[in-house]
């Protein structure tokens, strides 16, 4: 439940509502041409934008009573649209998870545009695993730099588990 504030003939009252039955609330107050509006609203980035989508007039838009509430609902519509939005992802980075966890007990082949697509869905639930690290490191041995090939046999050594360190 989230605090809410009704708006009924211009007298603000506070209730406490959960979102949806705040908007549904709000809906049922507007006339067919503030839901259109509403409509609209939702997928523009202005007022002004959405009273011309739906050839109706700014200055009617500004001049509605009802101005208050219409804009509380299009704020709640969004947070339910993100709502439906983080669900989504949520049910993806598990599945990504899966999938990461089937390629990571498998040995060889396939599977890589699946480990690609479960990497991206990490990235955008905000738990990279592409995030490389930025260091600066220093392999020489006795103050002179590593050959290349010197360098991947001491790390092909290491990953097998029998490197020094």
């Amino acid at each position: 439940m989230a605090d809410a504030i009704v708006i009924t003939d211009g007298k603000k009252t506070p209730e406490i509502h959960s979102q949806e039955e705040e908007l549904a609330m709000i809906l049922a107050t507007l006339t067919d041409i503030q839901l259109r509006f509403l409509a609209a609203r939702l997928g523009v980035a202005s007022d002004k934008e959405a009273a011309a989508a739906i050839d109706v007039s700014s200055a009617t838009v500004y001049s509605w009573p009802e101005k208050p509430a219409i804009k509380r609902a299009v704020i709640l519509a969004q947070l339910g649209v993100l709502d439906v939005v983080r669900e989504r992802m949520t049910r993806l980075a598990i599945m990504a998870m899966e999938v990461l966890e089937d390629e990571m007990g498998q040995r060889t082949g396939g599977g890589q545009n699946r480990l690609r697509a479960a990497l991206e869905v990490l990235d955008r639930a905000g738990l990279s695993a592409m995030r490389r690290s930025q260091q600066q490191v220093d392999v020489t041995t006795a103050g002179q730099p590593l050959q290349p090939h010197t360098t991947k046999i001491i790390v092909r050594e290491f990953l097998k588990g029998n490197g020094d360190e």
